[in-house]
């Protein structure tokens, strides 16, 4: 049987987290990001996709309490002309789509393990450690706001023609839930390091976010 000593910082972070759900109020977030150009093929303007994932701003995660997290999708439309935005059909997203359900967002933790010897080293990424699903049991907020026409000034402030006015389609989608750790903690020696990395993505031409957190 073995004995560990007490944890105090882990139990401090795990209360603190308890209180915060039972009074219904946010903590204070901590966030890391990624943005890229894409486009439908070889030529013709970039459009714009950003993804935010936000965690507590707590400096060790806890095993088995629920922590929760929000992931933000941005997509900015390339440019286009007020009559092609409006020929769109308002059931069909614009390019790129942004998830509309988390069923689409795969959110997983993966282990990568670094063994070094001198001046050489090698990395082993894990398979999932844990996929962060959506249950059925869980509470989940899913805030998916209609896409927005955000018209483009040309040089000078001038306004274009109605139909000639250039502009973008905007488009937001927010999942909001919790996960919960089951899983060896990270640590760090001199020739081994382990860490654990957060993945994010979905299929908008297969994209994918990632934020490492050690």
């Amino acid at each position: 049987m073995a004995v560990v000593p007490a944890d105090a910082a882990g139990t401090a972070v795990r209360e603190t987290l308890a209180a915060t759900a039972a009074a219904g109020v946010e903590c204070e977030w901590k966030m890391a990001w990624r943005e890229e150009k894409i486009r439908r093929g070889l030529w013709g303007d970039y459009s714009t996709v950003n993804v935010q994932l936000m965690l507590p701003n707590i400096a060790v995660f806890p095993l088995f309490t629920p922590i929760p997290f929000i992931i933000k999708v941005k997509s900015v439309s390339a440019p286009l002309t007020h009559e092609k935005a409006n020929a769109l059909p308002a059931d069909k997203p614009a390019f790129p789509p942004v998830p509309d359900a988390y069923e689409q967002v795969s959110f997983k933790l993966h282990s990568q393990t670094r063994i070094s010897v001198r001046s050489m080293y090698t990395d082993h990424v894990s398979t999932d450690v844990a996929v962060f699903a959506r249950a059925a049991s869980s509470q989940f907020l899913t805030d998916v706001p209609p896409r927005e026409w955000v018209p483009m000034q040309r040089p000078g402030g001038k306004e274009a023609e109605q139909a000639d006015a250039t502009g973008t389609w905007v488009q937001h989608a927010t999942f909001k839930s919790s996960f919960s750790l089951a899983c060896p903690p990270t640590f760090a020696v001199e020739s081994l390091q382990c860490e654990l990395i957060f993945r994010a993505y979905w299929d908008a031409n297969d994209h994918q976010w990632e934020d490492t957190k050690a």
